[in-house]
């Protein structure tokens, strides 16, 4: 295991070197919805894809947050890593495990790093509109602002070799209006 010097953590927030992350790589994520106009009390599965390809991805922890709505909510009721072909470890053996009260996930492939292709599949998040819902609701990555310690999103390269930098993410954007389904952007 890791041990850091007493009175020290091993890498702090916003630390300098030597205890700084070193980045390997760089990544932008974006989250889909599969509609962009749920009607109250419907389910809404938002995909996390990495739009670039990147040299080596050892694992990645997904940490996913709604805001927004005037009225109600939106529920995360359940993560999971899909069975697809665009899928970033597809054919790999891989271990995952979900975290739906704190909407995080983790999925590390276990034999090393691996070059991954653009447009490469994540995770699926899926939540429940309320039956009170209006408004636009914002679900997003959360970990690519700087000097957030709350947000847990990140990606790491080859074990011992340092992290892949998460530089962006877009959201998914939904609107709902009194139950009835509207446009967006």
């Amino acid at each position: 295991p890791l041990h850091s010097p007493p009175g020290q953590v091993i890498c702090p927030l916003n630390a300098t070197a030597p205890y700084a992350p070193r980045f390997t790589d760089q990544a932008t994520l974006v989250a889909v919805a599969n509609t962009r106009t749920p009607k109250a009390g419907d389910l809404v599965s938002v995909d996390v894809f990495m739009t670039n390809a990147v040299n080596g991805l050892q694992g990645y922890q997904l940490h996913l947050g709604v805001s927004g709505g005037r009225h109600g909510s939106m529920e995360l009721v359940n993560i999971a890593i899909n069975d697809r072909e665009d899928f970033v470890y597809s054919g790999l053996p891989f271990v995952d495990a979900y975290n739906v009260k704190t909407h995080q996930m983790l999925a590390d492939h276990d034999e090393g790093a691996v070059a991954t292709k653009a447009n490469a599949y994540l995770a699926t998040f899926t939540y429940r509109v309320s039956p009170d819902a209006s408004g636009t609701f914002v679900i997003d990555v959360l970990g690519h602002g700087a000097g957030k310690p709350e947000n847990r999103t990140f990606l790491f390269g080859p074990i011992n070799q340092g992290m892949v930098e998460l530089v962006g993410a877009k959201p998914a954007v939904v609107v709902v209006t009194s139950g009835r389904a509207q446009g967006v952007r």
